[in-house]
């Protein structure tokens, strides 16, 4: 990370050991499952740079989004989300709707190693799934 990204402040930034147990896609808790049919609803829904309603979002705004039905309000930039003062710096093991927060983007983890996402730019593919082992730089927020 540069010096001026989310977790090089306190000197923590890098990576987070992830279990490889059996495929936890499934939530447990309440709150999960609540996760779970927001990153349902949103799926397939466009990118759009700054956007954070149904007729186009960008990676803050569907997480936003999706914690703001929890009654958990994020900001709409994946820095901030980074840096709040609220929730809990996870620094082992991953959990089903753990914020995973990389420089300029951020993520919803559901599981197995994949993240609820939405990518933009060329070859968009607006909300949906992608793998966390192509990304090395994140800090783990847990807000639940």
């Amino acid at each position: 990370f540069p010096p001026d990204a989310p977790g090089a402040a306190d000197g923590y930034a890098g990576y987070v050991k992830v279990p490889l147990g059996e495929f936890s896609m499934q939530p447990k808790t309440a709150a999960e499952k609540k996760i779970r049919e927001q990153v349902i609803a949103w799926q397939g829904v466009p990118y759009l740079w700054d956007g954070a309603t149904k007729q186009g979002v960008d990676c803050s705004g569907f997480v936003m989004r999706v914690f703001q039905t929890l009654g958990i309000k994020l900001p709409h930039n994946s820095k901030d989300i980074g840096l709040l003062p609220v929730g809990k710096r996870v620094r082992d093991s991953l959990r089903y709707g753990d914020v995973l927060v990389y420089p300029g983007h951020v993520g919803i983890y559901i599981g197995n190693g994949i993240t609820a996402e939405t990518v933009g730019g060329t070859g968009g593919k607006g909300v949906s799934y992608d793998s966390i082992w192509s990304r090395h730089d994140v800090i783990v927020r847990r807000f639940l």
